[in-house]
């Protein structure tokens, strides 16, 4: 990179950005989880999750 492309980098993400990428977050992570547990079973996938 040269020294006028660095120029032009910024930070543009503002609290609310960061929010909803930590929402997004942790509905993937339900979804993903819902989807094992209906595939697994319960039992299975929440004693070694623990």
């Amino acid at each position: 990179m040269t020294e006028q492309e660095e120029e032009k980098l910024q930070r543009s993400l503002t609290n609310r950005h960061i929010q909803m990428i930590a929402i997004g977050g942790a509905i993937g992570t339900g979804l993903f989880m819902g989807a094992l547990l209906q595939i697994v079973g319960g039992d299975k996938l929440i004693i070694p999750f623990c």
